[in-house]
């Protein structure tokens, strides 16, 4: 009888440790799947090199394009500070922060250099776009602008239109 009992608590706590460890394996997965996603090194394509890919396949304007990045930055000299990138737009450096973040009052968010609203993370989602990579909010920005042209950053308009 006492082996049994043995038995039984031996196979319980078999059976603790190897839920124990799934749990740790299961957080140490999502933590690298955060990491990964948010990118927090330095990129292999520089915001630069992805502008000019990004206006040439989706066939729009690289310099407004750019434009927008710089007035969506100093629209929200707020948004919380990390890796930024150099972004020359009509003569001028701009540092603009790849992985930007602004809590709008109606309870949106923005995320990314390109100010991607959280209404349209389903969308960007769907296209297989992650709201936490810069280069994907990027991607969607130019998305946004082939299919309704300026009008989702109407916001910043008195800065770019000039």
């Amino acid at each position: 009888m006492k082996v049994e009992n043995v038995d039984s608590q031996l196979s319980t706590e078999v059976q603790k440790l190897s839920q124990s460890t799934l749990k740790t394996e299961r957080l140490e997965k999502g933590i690298l799947q955060f990491n990964t996603i948010t990118q927090h090194t330095q990129p292999k394509e520089s915001l630069t090199q992805a502008v000019h890919r990004l206006a040439l396949e989706y066939n729009q304007d690289e310099i407004g394009a750019k434009r927008i990045l710089v007035c969506e930055a100093k629209k929200y000299p707020q948004a919380k500070p990390g890796l930024t990138q150099p972004l020359e737009v009509d003569g001028v450096v701009y540092n603009l922060v790849l992985d930007s973040y602004n809590s709008n009052r109606n309870g949106t968010v923005d995320r990314t250099v390109a100010q991607i609203n959280s209404i349209h993370y389903p969308e960007m989602h769907q296209l297989g776009l992650s709201e936490y990579r810069w280069v994907d909010g990027l991607t969607f920005m130019f998305v946004l602008i082939k299919r309704n042209g300026y009008s989702d950053y109407s916001a910043s308009k008195e800065c770019w239109s000039k």
